[in-house]
């Protein structure tokens, strides 16, 4: 435990490049441009945990003991041992309420979304999320940190992108995409709102789900309300605002020759706060 100045303190005497690194994805916070930077810092940083790169060089340290009951949940057969005392079936099976399952013995069987069946097995973790499945014997789940490096080696998007995206005006998840199409649904918190941009590469379809989307399209400013929708077209100035006090969802489905989240032309990187 500790203050946020004293820490700060501590890493800029013990790891003066990740303070350096540190200011600079703090001053794009709250931006258009925090996730790019924190990318890009991010994967030029020295890969140290604070214990390693802080707590062992500081001589501002206490140990205070205490009986806290603490458990590493660094890997998925911990969560098992932690959640058996109040979750376990008559097998020793934890269970998420969407798994149906015949017969496993002692497993971790987990589903974020989608009802999962599973049968027979037997010391088996199984968790099943928007971005990635995993199966592994309950001894071995370890090994998915050298998984992730795998994927990062090959380039593959699940390793850094998470399916649903945090932005500072509310989140968008991929529902679908394919070759020249994209489908999102996004949800923007109260008081939110885009840039003014454009996509030099695709066109835009929104469907308002719930709540009243404020839209610019080129010279027009106007309001859409539970099923009714516009159309971005490539090219054209636009932005998407939610005035209201409660949330806004809509559907975004992306068309044409390229729909990489790269393609915006950004004219006021600006949203709202609060």
């Amino acid at each position: 435990m500790w203050h946020t100045e004293v820490i700060l303190q501590e890493i800029a005497t013990h790891l003066p490049t990740l303070f350096r690194e540190l200011k600079t994805i703090s001053a794009a916070l709250q931006s258009e441009q925090e996730k790019t930077v924190v990318q890009e810092v991010y994967a030029r940083l020295d890969s140290i945990s604070i214990d390693h790169g802080v707590l062992e060089k500081s001589t501002r340290l206490a140990v205070v003991p205490a009986d806290i009951g603490w458990s590493d949940l660094g890997k998925w057969s911990a969560i098992y041992h932690i959640l058996q005392f109040s979750h376990k079936d008559e097998r020793g099976n934890v269970l998420s309420p969407n798994v149906l399952d015949r017969d496993s013995e002692n497993s971790l069987l987990y589903s974020t979304g989608r009802t999962i069946a599973t049968i027979g097995l037997k010391d088996t973790v199984v968790v099943d999320t928007e971005d990635a499945l995993l199966i592994c014997p309950q001894a071995r789940t370890h090994e998915v940190g050298a998984i992730v490096q795998q994927l990062k080696d090959r380039g593959d998007a699940t390793a850094h992108t998470p399916h649903t995206a945090r932005r500072p005006w509310g989140t968008y998840t991929v529902l679908a995409e394919g070759p020249r199409f994209k489908v999102k649904r996004v949800v923007m918190r109260p008081g939110g709102r885009l840039s003014l941009r454009l996509h030099r590469q695709r066109s835009e379809h929104w469907v308002v789900v719930s709540g009243i989307a404020t839209v610019i399209r080129g010279d027009e400013e106007f309001t859409l309300t539970t099923d009714q929708s516009t159309h971005i077209p490539q090219g054209t100035k636009h932005r998407l605002s939610n005035h209201e006090d409660v949330p806004l969802e809509i559907i975004e489905v992306q068309t044409d020759t390229y729909v990489g989240e790269d393609d915006i032309v950004r004219f006021e990187d600006v949203y709202a706060r609060g």
